[in-house]
């Protein structure tokens, strides 16, 4: 289970949707409420639940199973969501999970392909005749044929010559896809190349060491969240040890959020509204997570309660919301080059929003 938690983090990012399995024989297990946790720390709003292997159990089992799944869903965002009781081996329900699904799928709204281009990297290979393929999940933008892009740990330029989206030939990859994209550059090799590296736009290849972010502690932890803790930090399909400073206190409470500004060992990319995950320095159990708000931190900020306020003007997810608060409370203005980055604006939409404000 926690070697597989890192595949499961780095998978969930983009999905909206999602299906918890939890066997009738066994019923909720740690690791079933530990998933759901990180369902919700990564913001997936909703959620199906599949019983299965309900040929193993007698009728009272299942029913214990139902009522434990019910109890373990009723104080999560996921307490109306939809159970079904399955069978692989017998095939009952699976029809009707299936169709929920199919029909679930085809309401879900499709996402705009906004911002530049970002594939977070979980496998890397050579094809003979082609060369380099990486595969990764689409974060935001959308790549084609042809484009040039950035890998982000070398600096080298890469360009797409082919691609595959959703397991089919295609000459273009959206935001939420899973995508294989064949690329070819100058200098870049395999070598190169390793898991929670980026595929991007140079707009956008900025690494950081410090984040600003708010951070949510789990329920269930047992102790305080203590300022300072070293923690390892899971983003994007990468993962890096980390320290948090919390901003207003020398602690979280179980259940509570707060402020706090990350310092990680080696640099990343992130952006605004990036989500993430915290687990402890040993890796065997989620704390938390949380999203980014600035993803290029002050080093040396002198008064928290100033930067505090700057995290709550820059909060908001509308872009125009932000863009006014920030302008607002900033005699001296404000560096739009910079906002667009931290909220990866293309430049067309940077000028759509500036039209659309008295500035």
């Amino acid at each position: 289970h926690e070697r597989f938690i890192s595949n499961m983090i780095a998978g969930i990012s983009g999905i909206d949707f999602g299906l918890l399995v939890i066997a009738a024989d066994d019923g909720p297990m740690p690791q079933t409420i530990e998933h759901l946790a990180i369902f919700q720390l990564l913001g997936v709003k909703n959620c199906a639940i599949a019983i299965t292997k309900i040929d193993k159990v007698t009728l009272r089992q299942l029913e214990q199973t139902n009522y434990s799944v019910k109890k373990l869903i009723s104080k999560t965002n996921f307490s109306k969501a939809k159970i079904f009781p399955v069978s692989s081996k017998t095939k009952k329900g699976l029809n009707f999970l299936i169709n929920y699904l199919k029909n679930r799928a085809s309401n879900l709204k499709k996402e705009k392909d906004e911002g530049y281009f970002r594939l977070s990297i979980d496998r890397s290979f050579l094809i003979k005749g082609s060369g380099i393929v990486i595969t990764g999940t689409v974060i935001s933008g959308k790549v084609n044929l042809g484009d040039k892009l950035v890998h982000s740990a070398s600096g080298y330029s890469v360009t797409i010559r082919k691609i595959r989206s959703q397991s089919k030939e295609s000459e273009i990859g959206y935001i939420g896809q899973r995508c294989s994209l064949n690329i070819t550059g100058r200098k870049i090799n395999l070598n190169h190349i390793s898991r929670g590296d980026w595929i991007l736009a140079k707009e956008v290849c900025a690494p950081t060491k410090r984040l600003d972010a708010v951070l949510t502690i789990l329920k269930n932890e047992v102790n305080k969240f203590k300022h300072w803790t070293p923690v390892h930090l899971y983003l994007g399909t990468g993962k890096v040890t980390c320290r948090i400073s919390i901003l207003q206190n020398s602690f979280i409470p179980p259940g509570g959020n707060e402020y706090v500004q990350i310092i990680m060992s080696k640099p990343v990319y992130a952006l605004f509204g990036d989500r993430f995950v915290i687990r402890d320095i040993s890796s065997t159990r989620t704390i938390g997570g949380g999203s980014i708000i600035d993803p290029f931190a002050e080093s040396n900020f002198r008064n928290k309660n100033s930067l505090i306020q700057k995290l709550r003007l820059m909060s908001p997810l509308n872009h125009q919301n932000a863009l006014n608060n920030l302008i607002n409370h900033n005699i001296a203005g404000i560096d739009l080059e910079l906002f667009s980055t931290i909220r990866n604006l293309t430049f067309s939409e940077l000028e759509n929003l500036l039209k659309s404000i008295d500035i």
